[in-house]
């Protein structure tokens, strides 16, 4: 009788399983325990290889988890999850792994169903395969396959996290979420051009996936704004991780001949009880991210819980209706005459049970919940009126008053009209009225805030860009915006005496005015020191506590006749500030 056990002649082994190899309709190999390859077929020898890199042409004898670990080229993610995948497979924690449909592929352009099997007989080992997919189901698959991810960064888009959001609220309790945003990228963009917008956000979404390792997931959400999912926020130091982010994001970039310096606002948030859904989450994270941007470029800001906001919504609409916002006043000294010729109107609340707070207790939830517009149109009309009841000073002109705008406002269509009807309810002259805006805010969106400004301008009044120095102080940029003054942010001014640096910036920006026709005001004065270095360096005004402390209307009126009866500077008659183009 035969015997019918099963099992290979030794002799025969080895060629009957090469020619069984051989049989098979796709390119696969063969590994042991370790990954090693024991055996190819003749397609997988004969086939060009769907990875290019030349370290993953693996063959005999070679490791393949070690080699795909340690790949660098284009096709080293793709690489990555392949080794995760055998050394599953390998080591007992699944049968079974195949790329195809929702998990299909993609290297070099070309789309693969790629295969592995635990092999169930001893001593182990694993069964790789993969095929190319058929031109007639090609287009297909890649449309399926770019509806899930961004064509031009290659991560998962805003659908696909969603999807990935919902899944990990119902599965984790220590979700934290990152908004990582550039800073006025629309400026670089048009500056450099749109390709090269293009590689810039291509070069940070590398950076980004590789700083986030296998900390997080990563995507792209929308325009020039990055999100990373972080599943075990309990396990990573998230904060540490967004300071790292942004130190990467900030390393030059070389465009062709020159390199280009990048900066990110983040917002954090952390999943909690009124997170039920992934729109929950983005919701306060977008919010945080608005917060962020209004404190300046390269801030980091954590999420309010929504519960929170609603409350300081709440509040700002009470403060509103009972009139419990104040307007101070600071005064700007002409350092060619010696003589106020005018002021910053400043925000104030007077809380009921927190004193009177400054508007940087505040302000942020304005923007968030849009109630900058209602109280920016109030401080707009209070500071009109105010100002048309000054009486006029010994000699001089009368006295302006500047009012600042948030980016909100800035984006408001229907600013103009406001400011047009301010002025002619307190029927004061246009040209005493100074709007101030800061270069974050004008840079946010620039195009917008360029045709709102030349409005703006057009009824008369002045334009101001403020913090000047701070931002994106681009000449090119500069000849295009409708503005009268420069104020040179106060962090200059703090080190001017002792920083030759600082002292070069101020004289730049002097020298720069000058080209343009600008005013230039100084911020943050406290010594006599720097007022007189800023006379001689050719700064037109000054503003700070070495001239007067904000105060009530009355109290800039005071100075301003005492400044008159007794100028500190070299008197050449009046100066106002006049339209230099």
């Amino acid at each position: 009788m035969k015997d019918r056990r099963p099992g290979f002649d030794s002799e025969l082994a080895g060629p009957v399983a090469q020619a069984l190899l051989d049989t098979l309709p796709a390119r696969t190999a063969v590994v042991d325990p370790a990954g090693v390859v024991l055996a190819v077929n003749h397609l997988w020898r004969e086939v060009e290889p769907p990875f290019d890199d030349g370290d993953l042409d693996v063959g005999v004898g070679d490791n393949m988890i070690e080699l795909f670990r340690a790949a660098r080229g284009p096709s080293s993610a793709i690489a990555s999850l392949f080794a995760g995948a055998l050394e599953d497979v390998l080591a007992g924690r699944s049968s079974r792994w195949e790329a195809s449909g929702d998990n299909r592929v993609e290297w070099w352009g070309r789309w693969h169903d790629a295969h592995i099997v635990g092999l169930r007989v001893p001593p182990g080992g694993a069964v790789i395969s993969h095929t190319e997919v058929a031109d007639d189901i090609r287009a297909g698959l890649e449309l399926d396959h770019w509806s899930r991810y961004d064509r031009l960064t290659g991560l998962p888009n805003r659908s696909t996290l969603m999807e990935h959001l919902d899944a990990a609220l119902d599965d984790n309790d220590h979700l934290a979420l990152i908004l990582l945003d550039l800073d006025a990228f629309a400026v670089l963009n048009e500056a450099h051009g749109h390709a090269a917008g293009d590689a810039l956000l291509r070069a940070v979404a590398e950076r980004v996936r590789v700083g986030v390792g296998p900390y997080g997931r990563v995507t792209r959400f929308i325009g020039d704004t990055f999100v990373v999912i972080v599943e075990d926020a309990g396990a990573v130091d998230v904060e540490a991780l967004v300071q790292d982010l942004q130190g990467l994001v900030s390393r030059p970039i070389r465009l062709a001949d020159q390199e280009v310096l990048l900066t990110a606002t983040a917002a954090v948030t952390v999943a909690g009880d009124d997170h039920e859904t992934a729109a929950d989450l983005l919701r306060d994270a977008s919010a945080a991210l608005q917060r962020a941007k209004e404190a300046g470029r390269g801030q980091v800001v954590s999420a309010v819980p929504h519960a929170k906001l609603e409350e300081a919504e709440r509040e700002l609409r009470r403060a509103l209706g009972k009139a419990e916002f104040r307007l101070v006043y600071q005064a700007e000294l002409s350092l060619e005459s010696g003589r106020v010729l005018g002021a910053e109107a400043l925000l104030r609340w007077d809380h009921p049970t927190r004193g009177r707070l400054s508007p940087q207790h505040f302000i942020a939830d304005a923007e968030v919940t849009g109630l900058i517009i209602p109280i920016g149109t109030w401080a707009i009309r209070q500071a009109c009126r105010q100002a048309a009841d000054w009486p006029m000073v010994i000699d001089s002109d009368p006295l302006f008053v500047a009012v600042n705008l948030s980016a909100r406002q800035l984006s408001d269509p229907g600013l103009p009209e406001i400011v047009a009807d301010a002025l002619a309810d307190a029927k004061l002259p246009a040209d005493r009225l100074c709007l101030e805006i800061t270069e974050s805010a004008v840079f946010e969106r620039f195009d917008v805030a360029v045709t709102t400004l030349s409005r703006l301008r057009a009824t008369g009044v002045l334009i101001a860009l403020d913090d000047f120095g701070t931002g994106y102080s681009s000449l090119s940029y500069l000849r295009r915006l409708p503005v009268d003054i420069l104020k040179i942010d106060r962090s200059f001014i703090a080190r001017l005496v002792d920083d030759v640096r600082d002292r070069a910036i101020v004289e730049a920006v002097v020298s720069i005015a000058r080209t343009f026709g600008l005013r230039v005001v100084a911020e943050g004065v406290e010594s006599g020191e720097q007022l007189a270095l800023l006379r001689r360096l050719g700064c037109d005004v000054a503003q700070g506590y070495d001239i007067g402390r904000p105060g009530e209307p009355g109290e800039v009126i005071e100075l301003a006749r005492s400044m008159a009866r007794h100028p500190s500077g070299r008197a050449r008659g009046p100066m106002r500030f006049v339209r230099g183009r």
